[in-house]
């Protein structure tokens, strides 16, 4: 069962899911209730997408009278010595029954939603748009949070000057030895090895056929043949590579495996090139960047303000997909003219069409060219608002120079260069699809497989 589905059963044997409570925002007062997963067991907040991972709470308690290693005060007996302090794994589940035990009012509900809601807000992990493709990764997602109580209050945070080295570098059975971000998260991102869970002791437990290996890891061959970071680049890399209109299967052990990233097999060359391939730059043939097309979706969330009386879509996908272009206009509101007590003179004056003055919709335009592929349209409750329409836009761009893209061993590089196909040099019998750098990759002319991760600046692909 995922984290989500634990969380969202938790606040439904408490009476919780359901539970509107009322919270003064900027001076109003508003009903809000406990957030609860989408049908991927997502959570979306505002404009993010956001992941409910397991945890690896560490605790140490405030120093008093010269000590610092107060047990801590859930359940201490599952708890391990880590440093100065104590860890130990949650699920979702038992994250909620530590707050709960833990709360000084845990037994009133609205006390118990209003700390839950604090608490999301270090517990919920914010999603790249690769990141969401990748269940089998991000279901197995651990992240360390530190669990503090200070006169009575309860805090969450994943802040990571909070953590101590001891527990970056602790590695259990059952945690993946290699995938771990390369940032301030370093040791504190972690994932789950295949075939382990965490049992209600916040113990790790193996099921037959458990490997020592996350996910990701899992999916590069020769994995014990390269450098230590070249294999924990290839691992994020890997979880971060975008989606293809068409893959190619691996040709090298372990391409049956479920859930590969997308990828190409391509022709390689090793050269300067001319000094185009100078350090991380990478030549490709025009052929390539189109068959290393990825596939796009963009969604545009109109919000309707409640003043509006009606309300037109400029697009109708009913039948099929309709192609828009950049700037092209999709959705239109209006206001009641005569609604307001205005006569057909002072509405005209204001530029009402037939008592109808139209309402500027912010964002309510396509950002790109593509095609709309769906339109979902929701009620909301908000003074403000009567709706958001969402529109899903999808587009296919071929790679492009300045693109990023990488192979599953953490080899990475920039396009630098697309050539037609015949201006590309010969490698062995045939040309090459993609140029490397000599220096960095030795001498040699074979097939490779490259991925599009995702970059700054547009999302890379994997080879």
């Amino acid at each position: 069962m995922k984290n989500a589905q634990l969380y969202r059963r938790w606040l439904d044997d408490h009476g919780l899911a359901d539970l509107r409570i009322q919270e003064t925002k900027r001076g109003r007062v508003v009903q809000v209730q406990l957030p609860t997963p989408d049908e991927r067991y997502l959570f979306p907040r505002k404009a993010l997408t956001c992941l409910l991972p397991y945890f690896r709470v560490y605790w140490k308690a405030e120093a008093r009278a010269g000590r610092n290693t107060v047990d801590p005060i859930w359940r201490p007996e599952t708890w391990e010595r880590v440093g100065d302090g104590f860890a130990r794994f949650m699920r979702a589940d038992q994250a909620l029954d530590c707050l709960r035990a833990m709360h000084p009012n845990g037994d009133d509900a609205p006390a118990l939603v209003r700390a839950i809601r604090m608490a999301l807000g270090a517990w919920l992990v914010p999603l790249d748009d690769p990141m969401k493709d990748r269940r089998h990764i991000i279901d197995r997602r651990i992240e360390a949070i530190r669990l503090r109580v200070h006169e009575g209050r309860i805090s969450w945070t994943r802040n990571a000057r909070f953590f101590p080295d001891d527990l970056r570098a602790s590695v259990l059975d059952g945690i993946d030895p290699v995938h771990t971000p390369e940032n301030a998260r370093a040791g504190l991102t972690r994932y789950l090895c295949e075939g382990w869970a965490i049992d209600d002791d916040g113990r790790l437990t193996s099921a037959p056929g458990a490997t020592g290996w996350g996910p990701s890891v899992a999916r590069i061959p020769y994995r014990l043949h390269d450098a230590p970071r070249r294999l924990m680049l290839g691992a994020s890399l890997q979880a971060r590579s975008v989606s293809l209109v068409e893959t190619d299967r691996p040709l090298e052990p372990g391409g049956d495996l479920p859930d590969l990233p997308h990828g190409r097999t391509l022709w390689a060359s090793f050269s300067t090139f001319g000094g185009w391939t100078h350090e991380d730059a990478i030549v490709l043939a025009e052929s390539a960047a189109r068959r290393l097309a990825r596939r796009e979706v963009r969604r545009v969330r109109v919000l309707v303000p409640s003043v509006a009386a009606r309300v037109a879509l400029e697009v109708d996908v009913t039948d099929r997909p309709v192609a828009v272009q950049h700037g092209q206009r999709l959705a239109r509101a209006w206001l009641d003219a005569f609604a307001l007590g205005l006569r057909r003179h002072d509405a005209e004056e204001l530029g009402a069409d037939d008592g109808w003055i139209e309402l500027a919709l912010p964002g309510a335009s396509a950002p790109i060219d593509g095609e709309v592929r769906r339109v979902a349209r929701q009620a909301v409750r908000s003074p403000r608002s009567r709706e958001v329409i969402t529109f899903e836009i999808e587009r296919t761009p071929p790679v492009r120079v300045g693109d990023k893209l990488s192979t599953r061993h953490g080899i990475k590089g920039v396009v630098s260069r697309i050539l037609p196909d015949d201006d590309m040099p010969l490698a062995g019998e045939r040309r090459a699809e993609i140029i490397f750098g000599a220096a960095r990759w030795g001498s040699s002319a074979r097939p490779h497989r490259a991925q599009r991760p995702q970059s700054s600046r547009a999302p890379e692909r994997s080879l």
